[in-house]
């Protein structure tokens, strides 16, 4: 009696050991197809910023054309980045290296807008594949437009 019980309790556990290693398993793969496109804060953080601009049934195709450029994005991100390391060694040199300093800041322009037509291109992509109904929801200003502009507006004195 005693073989039976344990044998019926491992059966179980075992049973539920596969349950949940089929759910871990299935959660994973559903974060994977789901997850964010580029796992770098700051990049998704620019893709946010666009994602908001775009009506919902436009996103899959945005979030599609960002998947088949993730290297070119990660690399005009890490080209940004060295370029703001490098501009802030500059800063911090004593003395201040003004053109080492220019240089850097040129570059970061460069990746931002490098970046920047990547995900413009990919807002495209997904406006082309849209319907005119779907590409009418796209609003004519950010969600944040008339507070920034108030806020450099009241930052160079303007009244």
């Amino acid at each position: 009696m005693r073989v039976g019980f344990w044998f019926f309790a491992l059966a179980i556990l075992l049973a539920l050991s596969l349950a949940l290693n089929a759910f871990l398993l299935g959660a994973a793969s559903a974060r994977r197809e789901a997850g964010p496109v580029v796992t770098d804060r700051e990049a998704q953080m620019l893709a946010q910023a666009i994602r908001r601009m775009i009506p919902a049934e436009m996103r899959a195709d945005f979030r599609s054309a960002l998947r088949q450029d993730r290297r070119g994005l990660l690399a005009d991100l890490q080209t940004w980045r060295e370029a703001r390391a490098a501009t802030v060694a500059a800063l911090h040199a004593e003395p201040l290296d003004r053109g080492a300093a220019e240089a850097g800041l040129a570059e970061m322009r460069r990746a931002s807008v490098a970046l920047q037509e990547r995900l413009h291109a990919a807002a495209l992509e997904a406006a082309e594949a849209a319907p005119p109904e779907v590409r009418r929801q796209i609003p004519a200003e950010g969600p944040r437009g008339a507070l920034v502009r108030e806020r450099v507006r009241r930052w160079l004195g303007g009244e």
